[in-house]
């Protein structure tokens, strides 16, 4: 089981960059095929959202404007992809193209339609996702990252605001053995196989379960062939999220794994849970899975 094939959505804003880079990162560590796709405002998408019973001088405007924004974003993605594929040699194919396995490579996809729907149909034949931080870092979940945790079944990838350039040589799982975070391991073993250092972050006191204590996911990895160390703490903020984020920082890892939306969204809404915190964290990797 491995890393093959890495989906990398690019908004055309200014963080398209750090997730650009974070998916080439993880592309030739792999040696998987990377897909770079851009879904470009498009006014016959989203004016019968937006224009229903508005006056046609306005849907005029609306129009060529949300067409300006839409080449705005094209043209941006594809500036990137010539500076940071075409100029540095990484090899190109095709979107259109078979990828050859065991190879990296990389392809950009510009494509017309609803990027939530495109991101969650098209992820499930992908081991990876990647996107970027929202730019306003308010820890509210948008419809496309929904849509990846949701409805693709797949691991995602929110890459951190300065991007990355190689995998994170320490690695940090957020534990506490609901289903959320066995599938996280689960999902992830390829990385965590070539991780130099892995510390599983558990809250003291909070779970007597046996399988949610630390060293059971611990004796998992072992039997994995996975090294790993235990980091137990007690929690001082509430929400207990609060905590793990920072206790992942202190523990020097560069990327934080963790169950997302153990609770329903609009628990973690009203709680401000694990989610929630862990997007906030601008300068931290974090990779989900519900």
């Amino acid at each position: 089981m491995s890393i093959a094939s890495i989906l990398a959505v690019l908004s055309g804003g200014k963080e398209s960059e750090a997730a650009l880079q974070t998916a080439l990162a993880f592309g030739r560590a792999f040696d998987a095929h990377v897909r770079l796709l851009h879904v470009p405002l498009d006014p016959t998408h989203t004016l019968p959202l937006l224009g229903e019973g508005m006056p046609a001088a306005m849907m005029s405007d609306l129009t060529a404007s949300l067409a300006a924004e839409g080449e705005r974003t094209r043209k941006t993605v594809q500036q990137l992809f010539e500076r940071h594929c075409r100029a540095a040699g990484v090899p190109i194919v095709q979107q259109d193209e078979m990828p050859p396995a065991g190879r990296f490579s990389v392809c950009l996809s510009i494509a017309n339609g609803s990027e939530p729907e495109m991101v969650a149909e098209e992820g499930r034949l992908h081991d990876l996702i990647v996107l970027s931080r929202s730019p306003a870092e308010e820890g509210f979940s948008g419809p496309t990252l929904e849509a990846a945790l949701f409805e693709s079944g797949r691991p995602v990838l929110i890459a951190p605001r300065q991007g990355l350039t190689q995998l994170p040589a320490r690695l940090a799982v957020a534990w506490n053995g609901t289903r959320e975070s066995v599938r996280a391991v689960a999902l992830t073993l390829p990385l965590l196989a070539r991780a130099r250092e892995i510390v599983i972050i558990s809250g003291e006191g909070k779970d007597d379960r046996p399988v949610a204590h630390p060293s059971a996911l611990q004796r998992y990895l072992t039997l994995q062939g996975i090294g790993a160390d235990t980091w137990q703490y007690l929690p001082e903020d509430w929400p207990v999220s609060t905590s793990l984020v920072a206790q992942a920082k202190k523990a020097s890892a560069g990327l934080l794994i963790m169950g997302a939306y153990g609770h329903s969204r609009l628990r973690e809404l009203v709680l401000g849970g694990a989610t929630r915190a862990a997007l906030k964290a601008g300068d931290l990797a974090v990779l989900m899975v519900h």
